[in-house]
């Protein structure tokens, strides 16, 4: 308003209907996520957790946007995100930290790191059991991504797969390779795209290995 804007466009509420000159109704449809108090938490544990109806997919945030946006003339259909790396992109990008490509063994991506607290980071352990189990029965490449903050995490997973190898030295070790904190984000997006899966807590990696067509599964 002070600025100047001439169209100012949003959903009233939170004291923000001052500052806008086109408002628009919540929609009142769809599922509204409220925050539990610990107190309810808890007694939802004791007494057990009744079944809830289902909920839509239109209650996703992006609808809440869409729903906004389709005020201005745009399309309310949600679209999927899709970042286009070519096979030969990929396969180069891979030979420059020499990752083999191609369809001999499979590859798993492990992205085991998160901003914003530990409540949304799987444990270190958990990954590696998971990719001791993916080990033994794939006998794939594992890919440990990260950024510099991440580092001691592909570090306590590292070593574990190394214990795993000295207490059972007839096991086979894993193909492993750490390139936490070594990429730029479109050799990123490159790498994810080898992948034949991505196992990642809900962080960055997770939304850009979708975008270039990966499957992806967050613990």
């Amino acid at each position: 308003k002070f600025a100047g804007i001439p169209h100012r466009l949003g959903y009233a509420g939170r004291g923000r209907w001052f500052s806008l000159n086109h408002r628009v109704p919540h929609r009142t449809d769809v599922y509204r996520m409220r925050k539990l108090t610990a107190r309810r938490i808890r007694s939802a544990i004791q007494s057990g957790i009744s079944a809830q109806e289902p909920i839509s997919a239109d209650s996703h945030h992006v609808h809440h946007y869409l729903h906004l946006l389709s005020h201005l003339g745009v399309s309310p259909e949600a679209c999927a995100p899709t970042i286009d790396v070519s096979p030969a992109k990929a396969a180069r990008v891979a030979a420059e930290f020499g990752i083999p490509s191609g369809p001999r063994r499979p590859i798993i991506g492990i992205n085991a790191g998160a901003e914003y607290g530990a409540a949304k980071r799987w444990p270190p352990d958990r990954f590696v059991a998971a990719i001791l189990s993916l080990h033994r029965r794939l006998n794939c490449h594992i890919i440990l991504f990260g950024g510099p903050g991440d580092l001691s995490t592909s570090n306590q997973i590292a070593r574990g797969l190394l214990e795993f190898t000295h207490d059972d030295p007839a096991a086979p070790g894993v193909s492993l390779f750490d390139i936490s904190g070594k990429t730029t984000l479109g050799e990123l997006a490159a790498l994810l795209k080898n992948c034949h899966l991505l196992i990642s807590n809900d962080t960055g990696p997770t939304h850009l290995a979708a975008a270039v067509g990966t499957p992806v599964i967050v613990p």
